[in-house]
């Protein structure tokens, strides 16, 4: 009885890791596991493959100081969140009130209230003992550590030294913004002592050296060359400028000098002309009359006082932009730690740096000469006091040495990933073997799920698939290389025609995978923007206690509209009741709308059929499907769910509406810089996201193509994983039906070459300067295509006379060409190049586009002959519908291809050999030439220009 309670128990300590979209519920899971033994919990060690990418350290808590920004929580970071809001917030409203006070105030009312100082020496008092307060906390851990005997590491002291004197140097600030409002308290009329003159002077000091600091860190993440190289053992990632001791920086030191000296300078002058004037004893005092008029000296240097402190920001914009610059070319996870920083710096002290300046121009040149302007900036400008004092709380407590939980430790073995679908398993085990045999958390960790790259680039394929399927005549993507992917042999087509939901389902003996088209049609459109929330499934849960799972009202009348759920699921019961072994594999994927419907059919699959089914769902640029009872709910039913998002797709950063929808699942992060971060933190979710910066061009499936390829590219440069380049390779050579999606991506023999030779920078340097020579077609598409209406650019479909390696570095696409340079393109610019890019796809077996010295003259040309595309075309077999597709007059507008297809269609004829009309002159209703350039398809070469878009997939006019 005992021993089927222990299995009991260790049944749910596995079950509860599963997590959340944000991974914390496995951290909380996790974190509450003890180390007694469970049946079955020992693991035998993994095999040692060769290559295999260890993408994050696994550091040794027990020897090592753990910095808090290692390893911060969800609840960590939300805290931090609202306090930076609570300052943007307050800050603003005390701006508001000093523009009042400027502008709607009479001099003498401060003069004969106290309201100022008052108010100053309660703000005040609140701040100092917040700093005090915390300073004390920072320093028992500090002292807690180092009596550990816990080594530093020299960047993370160097980060907690800093913290620490920023809140030195922010407490004494607040002790002299408390002092003279104190004074004026305690002794009535004592506005023009010595004493306010003299504490403002500290106070700009220690803003001076605060903003020395702020420079100094932001020249940290600079790479580090000549005099700034020092290498510094075990520190992982690139030598950067933290690597080097605080004294190279002395020459920071000297414009912190003369920034002080101006200060004493001003501080002397007012304290003499202002300060200098005779009181009258109170009550007198309340009722006279002062000068407060600025000298000439006192405007100079108050201007020049400004100017530097604008100097700072400008240094700081200087260094923080370097920073990112050289950061975005290295690996992302080798130089983690280094990307949170700069990142929470930009938010913290780009935040109080911006408002430090406006503050200063609304309290000293609005009214610049009056005694307002006096009062207000001589006895402290409270919203800089508060802001600095809070930004400096919020930068020390993630700084601060800590403890890490369990979840944070084993969150550093989730975060690992495997190159090809044969890895997964023995990645798992040997995962597992890395903790005790006999513990809770070897169950838990063994148990959970990997992400697989192999898997997400078959599933994309998929995805592509499903959109293009009897909608887009000679697509590359073909059900046919599909089906070979997994070896499938039957497939079914549903197509619900209310809501225009269309899946895909192909299966075998062992395998089913299930694919649902995103948004397509006006009819899906309507289903999108339906955004208000139903309960599903009903009677489960109480929706007043927040407990009722409640799932996204359009995508629920999509999934169960003329019962599509139910024919769905009868049909997938059928192919898993038949197989003749079990657990059957079920493959579950979607794009946008697609990805939302998956993760409702992957949780009907895990409810309606457990143990029969080994089910896994990727989705990419899904939206948010239901509120935290539901994500909790589906977490329970499916372990596995990958959420793919694409650097800053707006629909998966939109749609949370505060708290009514939460993801469910895991993320994996991809950009076209080739990062990719499987199960990120809260915090590094958070912090790689720009406030704003949401981009409709990455939420194309085109553009996570993309960014696959470049993942795969980033492999033989800068960029690259440990044990990445041999990944890839085995990816290449040994995955099972990959090469589909490869050829697509246009990842061909001499493309390989190039990169092994080359590496991905010079393949990426190669295509650049290859787009910059203009390229002729041959003979017979070229003729007609000149003149005022528009030119068609491409290279044939012949063999080019170079060498490999230069085949190989003009088959490059131009999007992936330019993810390289991504970092400096502003999302509106990115925006425009895809909204102009079409790509079609070039032959596999000798790239593209050759310079353009080297291909044929539009005489010669017509003697090469263009060859056909390769395995990508082969007949389709019989297909087995269960509703057929509606006829074309009632689909309305998913019955006509987009523009967008209509000119992939037609690019991928002119590169398949295929006869297209040779006239391609302004149809009748054309509205305008329309130029398209570039490439939609990864590692391809075809530049298409294109006049007119009033045509119809085969060439013709609408």
């Amino acid at each position: 009885m005992m021993q089927g309670n222990r299995e009991q128990e260790c049944e749910h300590a596995a079950a509860d890791s599963t997590g959340s979209s944000q991974n914390d519920d496995a951290e909380a899971g996790m974190g509450g596991m003890h180390e007694d033994s469970c049946p079955g919990a020992k693991q035998a060690p993994g095999p040692q493959l060769a290559g295999w990418s260890s993408l994050t350290p696994h550091y040794d808590p027990a020897t090592e100081v753990v910095l808090r920004c290692d390893v911060l929580s969800s609840k960590a970071v939300k805290v931090v969140i609202a306090l930076m809001w609570a300052v943007v917030l307050l800050g603003v409203a005390l701006l508001v009130a000093v523009v009042y006070v400027q502008e709607g105030q009479d001099a003498s009312w401060l003069f004969t209230h106290n309201a100022l100082p008052t108010t100053n020496l309660v703000c005040a008092s609140l701040c100092t003992v917040a700093l005090l307060g915390y300073s004390l906390c920072f320093l028992r851990r500090v002292l807690r550590v180092n009596a550990s005997g816990k080594h530093w590491s020299h960047r993370r002291r160097r980060l907690a030294t800093l913290a620490s004197a920023e809140l030195a140097l922010q407490l004494v600030s607040t002790i002299m913004f408390l002092a003279p409002n104190t004074y004026l308290i305690a002794h009535e009329c004592g506005w023009f002592n010595p004493l306010v003159a003299w504490s403002a002077f500290v106070r700009w000091t220690c803003w001076n050296s605060t903003f020395c600091l702020y420079v100094v860190e932001a020249h940290s993440g600079n790479p580090a060359q000549g005099v700034w190289r020092v290498e510094r053992p075990g520190e992982r990632g690139a030598p950067l400028v933290i690597d080097a001791p605080l004294r190279q920086h002395w020459k920071k030191a000297l414009y912190w000098c003369l920034v002080v000296a101006n200060s004493a300078a001003l501080s002397t002058v007012v304290a003499s002309h202002v300060g200098g004037q005779q009181v009258p004893p109170p009550p007198e005092c309340h009722a006279a009359s002062y000068n407060c008029s600025a000298s000439g000296a006192i405007d100079g240097l108050a201007s020049s006082q400004f100017a530097l402190n604008l100097g700072y920001l400008l240094f700081y914009s200087f260094h923080i932009h370097r920073s990112f610059r050289h950061l975005l070319k290295l690996p992302y996870e080798e130089n983690r730690q280094a990307n949170f920083v700069v990142r929470l710096q930009l938010r913290l002290r780009g935040l109080n740096l911006l408002f430090f300046v406006l503050t200063v121009c609304l309290y000293t040149f609005l009214g610049i000469g009056s005694c307002k302007s006096y009062m207000l900036t001589w006895l402290g400008l409270l919203p800089v006091q508060l802001v600095s004092a809070l930004v400096a709380i919020i930068n020390c407590f993630v700084m601060t040495p800590t403890r890490p939980h369990h979840a944070a430790i084993l969150r550093q073995w989730l975060q690992e990933f495997a190159w090809t679908e044969a890895e997964v398993e023995p990645k798992r085990r040997q995962r597992a073997s890395s903790l005790p045999p006999e513990s809770r958390k070897a169950v838990a960790i063994g148990r959970e799920p990997m992400f697989c790259v192999e898997t997400a680039l078959k599933l994309a394929f998929w995805s592509f698939v499903v959109y293009d399927h009897l909608e887009v005549p000679g697509s590359v993507y073909t059900l046919e290389a599909a089906l070979q992917m997994y070896r499938l042999q039957r497939h079914e087509l549903l197509w619900e025609a209310e809501h225009d939901v269309k899946c895909l389902v192909a299966w075998n003996d062992d395998t089913v995978v299930i694919a649902f088209r995103g948004t397509a049609s006006l009819a899906n459109v309507k289903v999108d923007l339906q955004a208000w929330r139903t309960r599903w499934p009903p009677g489960v849960g109480r929706p007043l206690l927040g407990t009722a799972p409640m799932i996204h009202r359009g995508f629920h009348r999509s999934w169960t509209a003329a019962g599509f759920h139910q024919r769905l699921l009868g049909l997938v019961s059928g192919i898993v009741g038949a197989a003749p072994v079990k657990p059957v594999k079920v493959l579950v994927t979607g794009h946008s709308l697609g990805g939302a419907l998956a993760t409702l059919c992957g949780q009907e699959l895990a409810t309606g059929l457990p143990g029969a089914i080994s089910l896994q769902v990727y989705c990419f640029g899904a939206p948010r499907t239901g509120n935290h009872a539901h994500a909790r709910m589906y977490d329970r039913a499916v372990r596995e769910t990958w959420h793919v998002v694409n650097n800053e797709d707006v629909v998966v950063k939109s749609a949370k509406f505060i708290a009514m929808y939460k993801r469910a699942g895991h993320r994996v992060l991809i950009n076209s810089l080739g990062d990719l971060v499987v199960r990120p933190t809260h915090a590094e979710t958070v912090i790689r996201t720009l406030p704003g910066a949401n981009s409709i061009r990455d939420h194309l499936l085109t553009s996570y193509v993309v960014s696959f390829a470049a993942v795969l590219g980033s492999q033989f440069g800068s960029k690259s994983f440990a044990g990445g380049r041999e990944g890839v390779l085995r990816l290449i050579q040994h995955s099972s039906g990959v090469d589909f999606v490869l050829k697509a991506m246009g990842f061909t023999h001499d493309t390989l070459a190039l990169l092994q030779h080359r590496g991905w920078d010079a393949l990426l340097q190669a295509r650049r300067q290859a787009r910059r020579a203009p390229l002729r077609l041959p003979w017979p598409w070229s003729k007609g295509l000149t003149g005022s209406q528009g030119s068609l650019t491409a290279a044939s479909g012949q063999q080019p006379a170079v060498a490999p390696a230069e085949t190989g570095s003009a088959g490059l696409e131009d999007h992936v060409a330019s993810a390289g340079e991504a970092g400096a393109l502003g999302d509106k610019q990115r925006a425009q190049q895809e909204l102009a890019a079409v790509a079609v796809i070039g032959e596999p077996g000798t790239g593209a586009t050759a310079p353009a010295s080297e291909v044929p003259s539009e005489q010669t040309a017509s003697a090469v002959p263009v060859q056909q595309r390769g395995s990508l075309y082969q007949p389709r077999p019989q297909e087995q519908h269960a509703h057929q597709p509606r006829p074309p007059e009632q689909r309305r507008l998913a019955s006509r291809p987009s523009t967008m297809h209509r000119l992939l269609h037609r690019a991928s004829m002119l590169s398949s050999g295929r006869s297209v009309p040779p006239d391609l002159g302004p149809c009748p209703s054309a509205r305008g030439p329309l130029s398209i350039a570039g490439a939609a398809t990864p590692l391809d070469a075809l530049v298409v220009e294109v006049g007119g878009s009033n045509r119809r997939s085969d060439g013709t006019c609408l």
